[in-house]
């Protein structure tokens, strides 16, 4: 059984996995902005290369502390690939795609995780691996073979590479941008002196890797960056080829009126100056101009005409969103119109029709997705939405080790309430029901009409259990749900399958056909019952009422 003990620079390591972690949910939120993405997955591969290094340094047993050094590379393979592509892409140098890079880059990272799991036929990378005294729970020593070196060159080189951009975007910035991109830089280094140190011999202590310590100070430096400069709430690294040769002013508020950017032509429409812009206070710094002051405001878009400083402006605001949902901020184009008041006029007077055009195409967009995903006849998801979202809820729950049940639901004898009542009676009671799941589902679950009178609910992180009490309950309020139709009451019952993954089914048709299954044998068995998938058992059921009517 192993053995583990906790040595105290171990509770520093835990500090830095908690801190990168911290960070990474941090910059989730911004994920859109240049480098987001990549700069998460830098901070999770810089998490999981702690927590492994936790666990080696608890460990007692040489054999069990070589095990999660192993383990660690998962990190620290992919740190510098990560670090090369999020400075690529936060300078603007590439633009970020769907994927993690070229593959390229993945193939020497790929070699080193399998020349250090398969490290004991060969002693490629490691040479020798000794403790470093007789004391129990000692770190280990490593002396590093030439598969390590060229490991190491790789990663260096990225690093560096790397370093080099930022060092460029720091030239070319100012402002904000400038201090986000030291802030970046500062935070690095620390790191890559550290684990220099400990490549050429001058760790503090022999053999003891004090890289992940400085991680602390990194994950410090990386949140207040976060909350300090608003890192990738606005990144405007590029801004000199974009802002400074428009000859429209422009300023860029953040969701607390703040200039995060200004270009030289709005300073010089309004006055100001620019040391005082950025990071300051909107309605202080344009108190002169209360005119101005109602466009900095709401989340609206709105545009008009005011007069500063003698001259005669056009002024265009509008929302900031990430997504098409998250407010941002709030952008403002100032134009000089003097010279020509007239033209503007005309102009304005197109932009409008053209802006109508724009709202009744989005609208129309709306529209159209809301009916690709929706069922016309009860509001709730299609089986198209259901074939196309199950697949990736499996995935979640795949990776996050969390079950996933479904549940088939079937009206009982449906086709004789059509027939007594007619179909528009049927339509009615299909739309109630569908309004009774819709009140009875959480906002993480899936409620669809999968086709005539079946309907399917997908319950991510419900077990079988919860599943099956979930259908129970369903199945209890459809039994006691009226539907009011032509001067009399509709009564309804229902049959529910329920199956689960991943005990039935790693795949999402797997899951949907045994939930099916299980559908049928509650209709065989007497209808008005919920029945959980299983070769030869079932849970306890209850029994149907007498009559339906």
């Amino acid at each position: 059984m192993a053995s583990w003990q906790f040595p105290p620079y171990a509770f520093v390591i835990v500090l830095a996995t908690v801190l990168a972690c911290g960070v990474a949910a941090l910059a989730w939120k911004r994920r859109s902005a240049p480098g987001g993405t990549a700069f998460v997955l830098l901070m999770l591969a810089t998490a999981a290369w702690e927590l492994f290094r936790v666990l080696e340094a608890i460990a007692v047993e040489p054999a069990a502390k070589t095990n999660w050094a192993r383990f660690e590379y998962l990190g620290i393979a992919t740190v510098p690939v990560l670090w090369f592509l999020f400075t690529r892409q936060f300078s603007r140098r590439e633009r970020a795609g769907p994927g993690l890079g070229p593959a390229w880059l993945w193939i020497l990272p790929a070699a080193t995780l399998l020349l250090v799991f398969s490290n004991g036929q060969h002693g490629w990378f490691w040479s020798e691996i000794k403790p470093a005294s007789s004391e129990p729970g000692a770190h280990l020593i490593y002396t590093h073979g030439p598969a390590f070196w060229v490991a190491a060159l790789y990663n260096y080189l990225l690093i560096l590479i790397g370093t080099v951009t930022l060092l460029d975007a720091i030239l070319r910035g100012e402002g904000v941008d400038r201090r986000q991109a030291l802030s970046l830089l500062a935070g690095a280094i620390v790191t890559w002196v550290a684990n220099m140190a400990y490549l050429s011999g001058l760790s503090p202590v022999a053999g003891l890797d004090p890289t992940p310590f400085t991680f602390t100070l990194t994950g410090a430096i990386y949140a207040y960056s976060l909350y300090r400069y608003q890192l990738f709430d606005l990144v405007p690294v590029s801004r000199h080829t974009l802002l400074e040769n428009m000859a429209e002013g422009v300023l860029v508020l953040d969701n607390e009126q703040r200039i995060a950017d200004i270009n030289t032509a709005a300073i010089r429409l309004l006055g100001l100056s620019s040391a005082s812009c950025v990071g300051g206070s909107a309605p202080a710094l344009l108190a002169h101009w209360p005119q101005l002051l109602q466009y900095c405001a709401g989340q609206s878009e709105t545009r008009g005409e005011t007069q500063i400083i003698g001259r005669h402006l056009e002024v265009r605001a509008g929302p900031l969103h990430e997504d098409k949902r998250k407010y941002r901020g709030r952008l403002l184009v100032l134009r000089d119109i003097s010279k020509h008041r007239l033209a503007e006029d005309q102009l304005r007077e197109a932009n409008a029709r053209l802006q109508a055009h724009m709202v009744e195409i989005e609208a129309l967009q709306t529209r159209l997705q809301e009916q690709a995903m929706r069922d016309s006849l009860t509001g709730l998801f299609n089986r198209r939405y259901l074939e196309e979202t199950l697949q990736r809820e499996i995935a979640q729950a795949f990776r996050a080790g969390h079950p996933l049940g479904i549940v088939m639901i079937d009206v009982d004898h449906f086709k004789d309430l059509n027939d007594t009542h007619g179909h528009r009676a049927g339509d009615t009671a299909l739309q109630a029901l569908g309004q009774l799941l819709a009140a009875n589902t959480r906002s993480s679950d899936v409620a669809c009409r999968y086709g005539g009178e079946e309907f399917v609910l997908a319950l991510p992180g419900a077990t079988l259990e919860a599943a099956h009490e979930r259908a129970e309950h369903l199945r209890r309020a459809v039994e006691a749900m009226r539907v009011a139709w032509g001067g009399t009451s509709l009564t309804l019952t229902i049959c529910a399958g329920i199956a689960a993954y991943p005990a039935h089914g790693e795949r999402a048709d797997e899951v949907l056909d045994h939930a099916d299954q299980a559908l049928y044998q509650a209709k065989n068995g007497g209808r008005n019952r919920c029945i959980v998938y299983a070769a030869d058992a079932t849970l306890p059921t209850h029994p149907p009422p007498q009559s339906v009517t």
